[in-house]
């Protein structure tokens, strides 16, 4: 995966996101616990299918198919934040989702401001990384199961020094 510093960048949820809160979600994902964007907007709008299926079976029915927040980045302050960069699918990028999906203080890690990579179709994820890591399964294999080529990219903005990089663009929705 090629990096290039984009000035747009997408997040898809269920609700509309003006303001990112780095410590919102859950701290177990990929990169860890921060505020994830992809430059991809069809990315971020399955991300939003995903978050609206799942909580609108827990709470009332959302009105919304798709709800993407836009975001513009202030490229010129990329070079000032302590960044991660995995730019292809490797045993280093493997192995560092597989600390922040298992070790809560390593995801809770804020030694980056900004981690950016592949990412892993999550459909099997789980199951997959801990064959893995136990040692069941090759990484070749994790890799055909995980199916990174599925998704783009993932930027997981980790501190808030991060988050004052981006300026909210408003929103993306598509209605019921």
């Amino acid at each position: 995966m090629k990096i290039s510093i984009p000035n747009l960048l997408y997040h898809g949820n269920d609700v509309i996101v003006e303001k990112p809160d780095i410590h919102a979600g859950k701290p177990r994902h990929d990169f860890g616990k921060g505020f994830y964007l992809t430059t991809d907007i069809n990315q971020a709008a399955k991300w939003s299918k995903h978050k609206i299926k799942i909580n609108s079976s827990k709470l009332k029915q959302n009105p919304y198919n798709i709800l993407i927040s836009k975001y513009v980045f202030d490229t010129n302050q990329f070079y000032s934040l302590r960044v991660k960069i995995f730019d292809h699918v490797s045993e280093d990028w493997l192995n560092y989702i597989i600390k922040n999906r298992k070790n809560i203080d390593f995801a809770l890690n804020t030694d980056y401001d900004l981690v950016i990579g592949p990412v892993v179709d999550g459909a099997n994820s789980w199951e997959a990384l801990a064959l893995y890591s136990n040692g069941t399964i090759s990484f070749e294999k994790a890799i055909s199961r995980l199916k990174p080529e599925n998704l783009t990219d993932q930027w997981a903005f980790k501190t808030q020094n991060s988050i004052n990089c981006l300026k909210y663009g408003g929103v993306f929705y598509e209605e019921k």
